[in-house]
C-alpha cells in the first residue's frame, strides 16, 4: 500500500545574487569560459567585460 505522496525539494532560485561576483572572479582570473549563443554557436574566451545586457569575451 503506497504512502502519501512525497514532497520533493523546491526548485532552486533563478538568481542567487552571486552571479555578478562569479563573473567578476572569472574575468579577474582570466578563466576560460564557453558561452552558447541563441543560434547555437559556442564562443570561447575569457570575460573582459560584462553588464546586465552583454558579455564581452577576449578570444
Amino acid at each position: 500500500m503506497p504512502g502519501p505522496p512525497r514532497k520533493g525539494r523546491p526548485a532552486p532560485p533563478e538568481e542567487t545574487s552571486e552571479e555578478a561576483a562569479y563573473l567578476k572572479f572569472l574575468g579577474e582570473k582570466q578563466k576560460p569560459v564557453s558561452i552558447k549563443l541563441a543560434d547555437g554557436e559556442v564562443v570561447r574566451g575569457w570575460i573582459e567585460y560584462y553588464d546586465k545586457n552583454m558579455v564581452r569575451l577576449t578570444r
